[in-house]
């Protein structure tokens, strides 16, 4: 939910992907060098460039201040997974320092940022896949921290397929929209930008971000020189 999706942190605290933001903690498991699958948390601002209460930047800030990511990978993966600061996987070689800054958890902050965004309890609908052990968790999980804020929160538990129907939906959650959902990915698909889905500014996927600079930005990285200056690219 930041205004630009890259391949790191955005300049108002947390990563995007997707439309109107995502924020993305994926999380490696312990038990193989490519999956994302157990306990990743991608919980996606969708629809926010398109309905309330999730457009402004406070609220979506307040989200990422009010997901304490470590309690939720250690509650989701047996404390197998571990977090990862940044949709670039971790075994990437474009995976650097700037990709280990992390999100800082701080629940008060979130109520303040809450307040200023003028949220008023409107219904918030975050959706997760009933019939994935991984997806179901986590969306549980997340949503409790958003209530613990004071959203109010309803979460959308349906099988996978579903989910996905509703996902395309562009409306408001009472014309049978959204506002988040939570997802997961293996390590192959975000290595890098060219196979990297979601890490697009062409309104292609859920949510519809759209920013003539990230694509740009992924123009430069398929004509860059050299690895050294796909890596710079990536930095930025």
């Amino acid at each position: 939910m930041a205004a630009a999706p890259r391949c790191h942190r955005t300049h108002d605290g947390f990563h995007v992907i997707g439309p109107t933001g995502l924020i993305v903690r994926r999380v490696e498991r312990a038990r193989t060098s490519d999956e994302l699958a157990a306990a990743k948390a991608a919980i996606d601002k969708g629809q926010t460039k398109y309905v309330a209460p999730a457009g402004t930047l406070e609220l979506r800030q307040a989200i990422a201040a009010a997901i304490d990511f470590p309690e939720l990978v250690a509650n989701v993966s047996n404390g197998l997974g571990k977090p990862n600061n940044s949709p670039v996987y971790m075994t990437s070689k474009y995976y650097g320092e700037v990709e280990k800054q992390g999100f800082t958890y701080d629940p008060a902050k979130a109520r303040e940022l809450l307040q200023k965004a003028g949220y008023k309890g409107e219904k918030v609908l975050l959706m997760a896949a009933s019939n994935s052990s991984s997806l179901s968790p986590i969306g549980a999980v997340a949503a409790d921290m958003l209530k613990r804020i004071g959203m109010d929160v309803e979460v959308y538990m349906v099988e996978f397929n579903a989910m996905l129907q509703r996902r395309n939906r562009r409306g408001t959650v009472a014309e049978g929209g959204w506002s988040l959902f939570v997802t997961n990915w293996v390590g192959m698909d975000w290595l890098n930008p060219a196979v990297h889905t979601a890490l697009r500014g062409n309104g292609s996927y859920a949510g519809w971000f759209e920013s003539p600079r990230i694509e740009g930005l992924r123009d430069q990285w398929f004509t860059a020189p050299d690895e050294a200056a796909q890596q710079a690219i990536c930095r930025d």
